[in-house]
């Protein structure tokens, strides 16, 4: 347990010094944020199926 702990705190600290001089966002993100957030697409995609999960049984229930 303790070594993942110091192999995380190393690879964080050379993570850091190959960061420098990268404070840069890209043009496609400064003008469209929320278009290419991930998070966001997810959160959508799931909301798709779920909707369509309970359009199906909803509609399967009426027939019954």
């Amino acid at each position: 347990m303790i070594w993942i702990t110091v192999a995380a705190i190393r690879k964080s600290s050379r993570l850091n010094s190959l960061a420098v001089g990268r404070d840069e966002i890209p043009e496609a993100v400064e003008e469209h944020p929320f278009r290419l957030n991930p998070v966001i697409w997810v959160i959508f995609i799931a909301s798709l199926f779920i909707a369509f999960v309970i359009v199906y049984y909803a509609s399967g229930a009426s027939f019954v």
